[in-house]
């Protein structure tokens, strides 16, 4: 038995070296008289054509702040070099054979987006490669390399936001005239994809692109291989989410208490902070720029502007009613636009906080007081006490009004709700606009 199996690996040791030394004949076969540094063609009018294909292995990192994605590609590339063939019969049938890349001529297919120079290194890594060659002068290379390409990212939709990021392969310095890039068939591969945890790989498409450059003449062709990946967004939903909302819902409620109340301060307060720290933590993740603005971001503001409104007028009402003085009289154009444009525009009542001409609780206590009035019959003294007083309320004007304080205390509420119809509104319209960009996206 122990002889047996010696007797197979002394075979399959004699094989292979019979093998290596078939394939280093044929390798110095192809190398005598080649040289790399021409296009591999018999005529300089020939076309050669390049195939370019793409393997997906990993996405490594997506920078939406740096706008740039790595990922693990394999980048497979195809061509016929017309200098290399031989006749297989004459060396017991073998087809192909691997050679270091660095001693037979290749495309210089780099990345165009690329976002590091690591691209250009990455040309002496691929010569370390072996390519495969075939005895009709098909030459197969498909190296491994990480890259890091520019992707210009929209976070408009953030948390719900889709990406597209380019992979553009083409020719340095070859342009249409002397070699032709196109994509290989079936030349996208995604079997050995390792998934993301952030970032869900939607799909790859792959199209040939030609564009004419300023300094010259001729197309220059490339293969756009095309990322589409799509944000998971659970993380975010129970991280940002659902507290953005909460403290949103605190906000809103933090209207409902009255504009006198020491804790509506400390409420909008807290809230205020709250906010600044999750907008904080989105814009610290978000690139630096005014082409897009994320959406909740836009949401924060607007929350942190009506909850600030709020907070300036209960602290202006504060001062006015308990800082021990008389209260500023109210402006003529600031009482008709705060005590009767608004509060007629929000539905509410001036009469059940201060007595209003125009309400019915005024009304009602004018005609009981002029039914009091009936029969009684002023005498000299009387008007001119009336008169006296009249004077006086002249002169002092509106700092004498008994329901001032009662005024300031409306604006405070109208205010309130100004806030609190806003941030209803534009919180529904958030929430609206975000569901129909995930239903849409899903």
């Amino acid at each position: 038995m122990l002889l047996s199996k010696l007797s197979i690996l002394l075979l399959i040791c004699i094989h292979s070296v019979n093998s290596s030394r078939i394939e280093d004949a044929i390798i110095d076969h192809i190398l005598t008289n080649y040289t790399p540094r021409s296009r591999p063609v018999n005529s300089i009018k020939t076309v050669l054509n390049v195939y370019i294909g793409l393997g997906l292995q990993q996405i490594v990192e997506v920078n939406e702040k740096q706008q740039y994605i790595t990922s693990v590609v394999h980048l497979t590339t195809q061509w016929i070099d017309e200098y290399i063939h031989w006749n297989a019969s004459d060396f017991e049938d073998v087809i192909m054979v691997r050679i270091p890349s660095v001693k037979i001529w290749q495309p210089d297919i780099f990345l165009y987006n690329m976002a590091s120079d690591a691209m250009f290194e990455s040309g002496e890594y691929r010569g370390k490669f072996n390519v495969l060659v075939g005895n009709k002068g098909l030459i197969y290379s498909v190296p491994q390399m990480v890259l890091k390409s520019a992707c210009k990212m929209d976070v408009t939709w953030f948390p719900f936001d889709t990406q597209k990021c380019p992979l553009s392969f083409g020719s340095w310095t070859f342009s249409s005239i002397e070699m032709d890039v196109n994509l290989l068939k079936n030349g996208i591969d995604l079997d050995n994809y390792i998934p993301h945890g952030e970032w869900k790989l939607v799909g790859v498409t792959g199209k040939r692109v030609s564009k004419i450059y300023t300094c010259c003449p001729e197309e220059y062709l490339t293969i756009r291989f095309t990322l589409h990946i799509k944000r998971q967004t659970m993380y975010y939903f129970f991280n940002l989410i659902v507290p953005a909302f909460l403290i949103g819902f605190l906000a809103i409620l933090g209207f409902t208490l009255p504009p006198d109340s020491g804790e509506k301060l400390s409420l909008g307060v807290t809230v205020l902070f709250s906010l600044i720290v999750f907008l904080n933590q989105i814009t610290s993740t978000m690139p630096a720029n005014s082409d897009n603005v994320p959406l909740i971001g836009t949401y924060f503001n607007c929350v942190m502007f009506t909850i600030a409104l709020s907070v300036v007028s209960t602290i202006i009402v504060n001062l006015n009613i308990r800082s021990g003085k008389e209260p500023r009289p109210i402006g003529r154009h600031t009482e008709k636009l705060l005590l009767i444009w608004l509060p007629w525009i929000l539905r509410l009542d001036p009469g059940k906080y201060y007595d209003n001409e125009k309400s019915p609780v005024y009304l009602r206590k004018t005609a009981i007081q002029d039914v009091l009035m009936i029969g009684v019959k002023p005498d000299k003294s009387h008007k001119e006490k009336v008169g006296v007083v009249g004077n006086v309320g002249r002169t002092s004007g509106r700092r004498n009004d008994p329901q001032l304080r009662e005024k300031w205390l409306f604006v405070a509420v109208v205010v309130d709700r100004l806030c609190l119809v806003g941030s209803v509104l534009f919180a529904f319209i958030s929430v609206g606009i975000l569901l129909i960009s995930s239903l849409t996206i899903h």
